[in-house]
């Protein structure tokens, strides 16, 4: 059997598909014989094939990236941390996603995966009617970050590069668990080290974000949205 340790137990609970359900509903879900794990660099998830063979996953330690399909060593369409969830998307798409989930950072990845079966068996079973809301909620919210990322790709200042990776990455409660090096972060938004470093000490002297354990938190997301919007 599949052991997790406790902040990957937590992970998977506090996942955002989960959020305002009842007291034990995650764990009762969880399935140790779903759980796999991915070295830095290999893939985790291909959200593509047939509707049928589609997986999503939900990722309970270590860090990952989403790419384009077939271009590993392409465009960056998203760092993930633990919580995160992985692959939606393609469960309902008629052609899929069209994008790989790769393990990133310096460790390795532990992460669970499922079908939209399993998915929809777990809604039918929420008393609450929340998971339904959250899936709902989630896949609006991958609508507006991908049109964010558009924007963050196609150019910007790397202050409005970090600001973007900030916002799309952020959990609601305004944390970013960042997951990995700053070199690498800085190669993902494909930024000097140099600069990245200068972004966060700008945002944290004028206090739009505060640093954190692992990451940073938000504390003035007004800031961060006009940076993006160019208005700061």
């Amino acid at each position: 059997m599949t052991r997790l340790k406790k902040e990957e137990a937590e992970a998977f609970e506090l996942c955002s598909v989960f959020s305002g359900c009842r007291p034990g509903f995650a764990a009762s879900l969880f399935d140790p014989g779903a759980v796999r794990t991915a070295k830095p660099g290999e893939l985790m998830l291909r959200c593509g094939g047939q509707p049928s063979e589609r997986k999503s996953l939900i990722l309970l330690s270590g860090s990952a990236v989403v790419r384009p399909s077939n271009s590993q060593n392409g465009l960056i369409m998203r760092l993930a941390g633990p919580g995160d969830i992985l692959g939606l998307a393609s469960l309902f798409s008629v052609y899929g996603a069209g994008t790989d989930v790769f393990a990133a950072g310096e460790r390795t990845a532990k992460f669970l995966v499922f079908g939209r079966d399993e998915l929809m068996a777990a809604v039918s079973s929420d008393t609450t009617g929340r998971m339904g809301e959250n899936i709902i909620r989630i896949l609006s919210d991958k609508i507006s970050f991908l049109s964010g990322r558009i924007a963050e790709v196609t150019g910007g200042t790397a202050l409005q590069k970090f600001c973007c990776y900030l916002r799309s990455s952020a959990s609601p409660d305004g944390c970013v668990n960042i997951g990995m090096s700053m070199t690498s972060l800085a190669s993902a938004l494909d930024i000097g080290r140099a600069s990245l470093y200068r972004c966060i000490d700008a945002l944290v002297d004028g206090g739009v974000i505060e640093r954190r354990d692992g990451g940073f938190s938000i504390a003035k997301p007004d800031h961060i949205n006009n940076i993006i919007n160019g208005a700061e």
